[in-house]
């Protein structure tokens, strides 16, 4: 695990990227991929624990980093998803907007990344 824990603020930052990435998965899909699934649960999770006012972060931060493991497993995760051969009528600008909300969303879990663990 990584020793990165969120402030509030990043939570609801992330929590705000995760939302405009599942919508976005959700209009362009046919079939949602497995790994929406876990991206939307990840988005989920952060709302019950903002609602619920919780203050144990450790734990919203194992969960969160749970599921962007479990979003990248092998051979369903996101990283072996082909934006482009999937939606080879897609415009450039569509296949970089989505790289870069799954960037976006890869920047909360650096510490994880940069240690080569997905």
């Amino acid at each position: 695990m990584s020793e990165k824990n969120y402030e509030t603020s990043e939570l609801k930052e992330l929590k705000d990227v995760l939302q405009t990435f599942t919508e976005f998965v959700w209009e362009m899909e046919e079939y949602l991929p497995e790994f929406y699934h876990f991206f939307d649960a990840m988005r989920q999770n952060i709302e019950i624990f903002l609602r619920v006012g919780e203050e144990d972060e450790e734990q919203i931060h194992e969960i969160l980093e749970r599921d962007w493991e479990k979003a990248h497993a092998p051979l369903v995760g996101v990283q072996c998803y082909d934006f482009q051969g999937s939606h080879p009528e897609a415009e450039a600008g569509t296949c970089v907007y989505f790289a870069n909300l799954l960037t976006e969303i890869g920047r909360f879990f650096e510490p994880m990344s940069m240690l080569g663990v997905l």
